[in-house]
């Protein structure tokens, strides 16, 4: 009875949240409402990935996925999982934030020419690495990875 009854508010919270204040469903984040920002860092012997999406206007909904991608000399490198979709979903309220992360690891290649570009309905960023990831094993192949 008790998990009943913890399903029926999770239910209840759930219905409330991606509703406006009105009880209308919140409408999908716009474009123009969102600021997308983009941070790389070295963590152990990985690169760090964390997208920041914005909420600059009215509470809303988000159901898009954020694409990453690592190119090298302008074509997508050898990379094991590149390019990565990770799907942003749920409600975002008004200078609220949502994060997406991604790691890539094991890169045994060439270190030039590398860069980032991040896409989310239709914005996208294009950002020099801050830190490449460490040469692990030369037999593994490289590989880019969501991070929950």
């Amino acid at each position: 009875m008790a998990r009943l009854l913890l399903l029926a508010f999770v239910a209840l919270v759930a219905a409330h949240s991606a509703t406006a204040a009105g009880g209308a469903p919140l409408a999908r984040c716009a474009v123009s409402q969102l600021r997308v920002s983009v941070e790389t860092q070295g963590l152990s012997t990985a690169t760090w990935i964390g997208v920041t999406l914005r909420n600059r206007g009215r509470a809303c909904t988000l159901a898009g996925s954020v694409s990453f991608s690592i190119r090298q000399d302008g074509r997508r490198a050898a990379v094991s999982g590149n390019p990565l979709s990770v799907p942003v979903r749920g409600v975002l309220a008004h200078r609220r934030t949502r994060l997406a992360k991604a790691a890539w690891n094991n890169w045994c290649r060439s270190r030039t020419g590398l860069r980032l570009v991040v896409r989310y309905e239709g914005v996208t960023v294009r950002k020099r690495f801050a830190r490449l990831p460490v040469c692990i094993d030369r037999r593994r192949p490289s590989q880019l990875v969501p991070i929950d």
